[in-house]
């Protein structure tokens, strides 16, 4: 987005696309969610408030985390005692936005 702009851009990764493995065939890799915040969704709004629109139609809220305890107990901890919450997106829709 930032190159149609007229921004010059280079991305760079640290890391592998931890979808890729050479022993399965590009129709068969899974998707991996990614947790976007307010504050993420927002710089994508003042980019392309379209765009924005369209994650926010399927992006799923995340209130909170579950916290495990080594004796098997579990609870659920909210991320924001004012309700905010982080929403997780699919990597495909945010990779197929051009």
């Amino acid at each position: 987005m930032l190159a149609k702009r007229g921004w010059q851009v280079s991305l760079y990764e640290a890391r592998p696309d931890p979808r890729l493995s050479s022993a399965r065939a590009a129709s068969q890799q899974r998707s991996i969610n990614l947790a976007i915040s307010h504050r993420g969704i927002s710089a994508i709004q003042a980019i392309d408030g379209s765009m924005a629109q369209r994650f926010m139609q399927t992006a799923i809220p995340m209130k909170g985390r579950m916290i495990h305890q080594l004796d098997g107990k579990w609870n659920s901890q909210l991320y924001d005692r004012d309700g905010q919450c982080i929403n997780s997106i699919d990597r495909a829709l945010l990779s197929s936005s051009r």
